[in-house]
């Protein structure tokens, strides 16, 4: 299977809700963030980056513990569109597609990652938005085909890809997935204690 994907982690946001750089906050004896790093770092992406903010170092430090490249988002307050064009940014042309990921969904595994790299070639299809479902809802990630990257570089403000997903409809192709907890975040501090409860669970498993 040609590799021609791009991975962008998407980890600049504010952390408004939760009050603090979320992150960094540990789980399972590592930061949020590495969980993330570490599936992504197991799939044989095209190139890879992550959207960081503050602070900027110790981000940048996970990062570089996973050879993943990772780019400081200075205009990180105005939105997550900034997020999204910077990382395309740093991908550069040429590729088949590109999958954003969130940093605070630590839960997310290898498994459902190459799924929908396999999925997405098995549709053969430029203008696909690829989107797991469960329950009936979608889900993050979400992988875009390479007809829509000009269109996500024009995002402004806080508008993401989820954007162009209610855009285009008519684009969009489900992925079912029946386990709930890969698409578990964190953005309150009861959020995080359950991400914690749920990894005690699956340790004891």
């Amino acid at each position: 299977m040609s590799m021609g994907i791009g991975a962008v982690v998407l980890a600049a946001g504010m952390a408004v809700r939760m009050g603090r750089q979320k992150l960094l906050l540990p789980l399972d004896g590592k930061p949020m963030l590495a969980h993330v790093l570490e599936v992504v770092a197991a799939v044989p992406f095209a190139s890879r980056v992550v959207v960081i903010g503050e602070p900027q170092e110790p981000l940048a430090a996970l990062c570089q513990e996973q050879g993943i490249p990772s780019v400081f988002n200075e205009k990180r307050k105005s939105g997550q569109a900034s997020s999204v064009c910077l990382g395309l940014a740093e991908l550069g042309d040429g590729l088949d597609g590109v999958l954003f990921l969130q940093g605070d969904q630590p839960l997310i595994t290898k498994s459902l990652v190459k799924r929908m790299l396999e999925a997405f070639y098995q549709l053969q299809d430029s203008k696909a938005i690829l989107v797991p479902v469960h329950a009936g809802v979608l889900r993050s990630p979400i992988l875009f085909g390479a007809h829509w990257l000009k269109e996500l570089a024009l995002l402004k403000d806080d508008c993401g890809g989820k954007e162009l997903v209610r855009r285009y409809p008519e684009h969009v192709r489900t992925l079912p997935w029946a386990e709930p907890f890969v698409f578990e975040d964190a953005d309150t501090w009861e959020e995080y204690l359950r991400l914690q409860r749920l990894l005690e669970t699956k340790s004891k498993e």
